[in-house]
């Protein structure tokens, strides 16, 4: 527990700080005089004290130098938007610090863009692998070659989740379901279709009415709302086509199981440990919700897990845009749980 805590501590710690850093000098600039040297004190706030202190909160013993020259360009960035020009361009040397600082992120993207380079050829002969082996797609296999073969920086991972959604909501529609003789769907007898059928009829409706209204008062938010909504809808297009084309999968290995095309869990055969019926709360505690990975399609009204698969040690579960979570236990509810119940018994058990 202490353990899980004291992270939190520390990034909770770490953006007060930042979060006051910023305001102050965000507020200094707007009043009638702003002291002398106010401009230099901002300079070494927000490029050396702000990344000073993501060092010694977050990134320290954890993430690598590369996060902190990130850290670095997001204060240079800041001080562009928080300090006005006239006083930026008052002292002659801030130029060139800035180009130093632009220099320095520029040689850690050619470094990022040249490891991710030379691991290409491996990763696309290794998606190639996974398309024989299980016939899994794209999106998928290419994800999880990356994983298996590259420490992939954020942007990766944020472009494999939106190359997913956009290839389920658009370029999906005439694929068929990965069905085996262990497949078992999630969604049949619930009204997960009917719920995201609704959720975009709402959509498309409060999208033009008040795309019209907002427009009349402020046309750049009445777009940026407009371009939400889009996006908004492709996401539930793609966890329909998640769903219809993703059932579980018991293979001879492993346990595969995705929710829609937003998360997904693979856990090896020999990591489960029981499978049986579940009987706790509708409702789990805080501190359980953290463990556990709810394999349960949205419904109007929420329904508990049928079942509950405990696992030797934990597990990995991967979640939208490169977030993920340790996990001990599965709960899971499926239109055939005793099917399936007995066909995962029959595999840990050989």
């Amino acid at each position: 527990m202490d353990a899980i805590q004291k992270p939190k501590k520390k990034w909770l710690l770490f953006l007060s700080l930042t979060t006051l850093i910023l305001i102050c000098n965000f507020f200094i600039y707007r009043i009638e005089e702003v002291p002398d040297g106010m401009v230099i004190g901002s300079i070494v706030d927000l490029m050396i004290v702000i990344p000073l202190l993501a060092y010694f909160f977050i990134i320290r013993g954890r993430h690598s130098f590369k996060t902190l020259s990130l850290v670095i360009a997001g204060g240079y960035g800041a001080a562009w938007i928080i300090v006005p020009n006239d006083h930026l361009s008052s002292l002659p040397f801030l130029k060139y610090l800035l180009i130093a600082a632009e220099g320095a992120f520029l040689l850690v993207e050619l470094y990022i863009a040249f490891h991710i380079i030379k691991r290409i050829p491996k990763v696309w002969v290794y998606t190639k692998e996974l398309k024989a082996a299980d016939g899994d797609f794209f999106p998928n296999r290419l994800e999880t070659a990356i994983q298996e073969n590259m420490s992939a920086p954020l942007f990766i991972k944020i472009y494999l989740t939106e190359l997913s959604l956009f290839y389920y909501s658009l370029f999906s529609w005439k694929k068929k379901a990965l069905v085996t003789k262990d497949s078992f769907t999630l969604h049949h007898k619930t009204s997960t279709m009917a719920l995201y059928i609704m959720v975009i009829h709402a959509i498309l409706l409060e999208s033009a009415g008040l795309h019209y209204l907002l427009h009349q008062w402020n046309p750049i938010v009445s777009w940026i709302l407009l371009i939400l909504n889009i996006y908004t809808v492709f996401f539930i297009l793609a966890q329909i086509q998640g769903f219809r084309l993703n059932p579980v999968r018991i293979t001879e290995d492993q346990l595969i199981i995705r929710i829609g095309f937003a998360s997904r869990i693979n856990i090896p055969l020999k990591a489960i440990k029981s499978i049986r019926e579940y009987e706790g709360p509708e409702k789990l505690e805080k501190e359980m919700v953290k463990t556990t990975f709810q394999a349960i399609a949205p419904d109007f009204i929420e329904e508990k897990p049928q079942l509950e698969i405990l696992l030797n040690e934990p597990q990995k579960a991967y979640l939208l845009y490169g977030f993920t979570k340790s996990v001990s236990q599965i709960h899971i509810r499926l239109d055939d749980p005793s099917a399936f119940k007995l066909a995962l018994t029959r595999k840990i058990t050989i």
